[in-house]
């Protein structure tokens, strides 16, 4: 497993993840580097469509409870807890 500085940490682009609070789309953009850089393709992808829904001007409750979540989004794990109640 690659240890974390050695991760290149991915940067939403700027007309994406519009109006969603930085730490937020920091731990998205964080979570989709680490899928990415240890091989987990298909998470990376459930990674990237929540976070391209959170930019949403009229979400689901799901992607608004994410959207504004109300603590550390990267320490509280938020992108692969929010991955794993997708996949039920």
């Amino acid at each position: 497993m690659a240890d974390e500085t050695q991760v290149a940490r991915q940067e939403p682009a700027k007309d994406d993840w519009t109006g969603i609070a930085a730490t937020v789309a920091e731990a998205f953009a964080n979570q989709l580097s680490y899928c990415e850089a240890n091989g987990a393709p298909l998470t990376g992808r459930v990674v990237n469509a929540l976070a391209s829904l959170l930019g949403d001007p009229d979400p689901d409750p799901f992607i608004a409870r994410i959207r504004d979540w109300p603590g550390s989004a990267l320490a509280d794990g938020l992108p692969l807890r929010a991955v794993y109640a997708v996949r039920g």
